[in-house]
């Protein structure tokens, strides 16, 4: 959530509207790091990303 700058209620909306893809890992639900670059990838205006 602190990478995109958002709160707990906007990530359940964006898992739901399936624009984060999660994964399950046991219990735990996850996002990995590709999903997240790939959103903000997508947002408009958003800088290019470095690995």
């Amino acid at each position: 959530m602190a990478q995109l700058g958002i709160g707990r209620t906007k990530l359940y909306e964006l898992i739901g509207a399936e624009q984060l893809a999660t994964m399950s890992i046991g219990s735990r639900r996850m996002i990995s790091r590709n999903s997240i670059n790939a959103f903000i990838a997508g947002r408009p205006g958003s800088p290019p990303l470095s690995n």
